[in-house]
């Protein structure tokens, strides 16, 4: 969890695998132009078009969700001296449970774009985004009784809007990018 602190190896692993990410969502969006257009000069192949479309939809919450993690991930940087503080261990522990809960999500929608019609990644979603809400809650509670206009303070109000920002990219119910999920 965060109340420990990552090492600085980690927290810099995090973000070459935000990189990596990044890369593969520009790679996927060049795939699926030449997909689109294979499929207009292919009218048999029309029945796959909404799949197509939907995977086009999908790509902007991971790009994204990208841009989210890389924002968390520098505010977790410039934290990092402060990270084993027993202060801020009550932010520190919500944080990390939204994170966790927020990587869950990001994962299962992921998952529902190789298997749009599994209700158990549509549940494990739902219930990962309640419980990251339900953290966010917590954390932002926890940041009230700091004390205000500390930089730390704002670098760790910073994470809890990167936070919910991640997690209404991937709701699968009301969130920004529901047309990249199939309706079941």
């Amino acid at each position: 969890g965060l109340t420990s602190g990552p090492d600085r190896g980690a927290v810099e692993r995090w973000l070459a695998r935000a990189r990596e990410i990044s890369e593969a969502v520009h790679a996927a969006e060049g795939t699926v132009g030449q997909g689109e257009e294979s499929l207009r000069f292919n009218p048999r192949a029309s029945d796959q078009m909404n799949h197509l479309e939907r995977l086009g939809d999908a790509r902007p919450a991971f790009e994204h969700a990208v841009n989210q993690v890389r924002g968390l991930v520098r505010s977790l940087l410039e934290l990092h001296p402060e990270l084993g503080s027993t202060e801020l261990a009550p932010v520190l522990e919500a944080l990390g449970d939204l994170l966790r809960s927020a990587g869950i999500q990001v994962g299962m929608f992921g998952r529902l774009q190789q298997q749009p019609d599994s209700t158990a990644d549509r549940d494990a979603s739902e219930r990962a985004h309640e419980a990251a809400l339900a953290a966010r809650d917590r954390a932002a509670n926890a940041l009230r009784t700091m004390p205000p206009a500390t930089g730390t303070g704002r670098l760790l109000a910073s994470i809890v809007v990167d936070g919910e920002r991640l997690i209404r990219e991937v709701d699968i119910r009301d969130g920004a990018h529901t047309a990249g999920v199939a309706v079941t």
